[in-house]
């Protein structure tokens, strides 16, 4: 968070599971002095994932196949590049405004319950938001666990796929769409 102002673009992210979660954190700034030494500092205490630490060629990932659709009215990776990098940009940012430090000196969500739209905070207001705008579903995969006495979960389409590619015994029972 004390960096976070210097940065014209930034966002980050979370892969894996309990116990092997990686984060990504990709930014833009004109002036890395400033946040040099907080940068050195966690690039230090963390290792990195397979991608390493290095420049970032956000055009490709962000305007690449995964964010632009093979039939964009605007086809140019650089401007969808842009869009989407703005848009992670402003997420991270309410994602940080929404924290709140405990006591011990954790972290967590803040709490919003009392508006009753929202279960535990106030980001699930925002995510309804987007879906809302965008007409966007949601999809998510029921999971069979043979192998555990929890047999199914659900959880997201995306993350299904890298379950189930890093346990085989896993398998696909549904795919429900849900509709915002």
């Amino acid at each position: 968070m004390p960096i976070a102002q210097h940065f014209h673009w930034f966002w980050f992210s979370r892969y894996g599971g309990i116990g092997s979660w990686e984060v990504r954190f990709r930014f833009a700034t004109k002036d890395f002095l400033a946040v040099e030494g907080h940068f050195n500092c966690l690039a230090a205490a963390f290792a990195h994932g397979a991608d390493g630490c290095g420049d970032y060629d956000y055009v490709n990932d962000l305007g690449g196949k995964r964010f632009l659709g093979q039939d964009a009215s605007n086809p140019n990776q650089t401007v969808r590049a842009d869009l989407v990098y703005d848009f992670l940009t402003a997420t991270a940012r309410l994602f940080l405004a929404s924290l709140v430090r405990e006591q011990n000196g954790t972290w967590r969500h803040e709490r919003e319950t009392q508006s009753l739209l929202n279960r535990e905070t106030s980001l699930e207001s925002a995510h309804h938001l987007f879906c809302n705008m965008t007409g966007t579903a949601t999809w998510v995969a029921v999971l069979f666990y043979p192998h555990q006495a929890n047999a199914y979960r659900v959880v997201s389409d995306l993350s299904s796929r890298q379950i189930m590619k890093n346990d085989p015994r896993v398998q696909l029972v549904d795919l429900p769409k849900i509709e915002h």
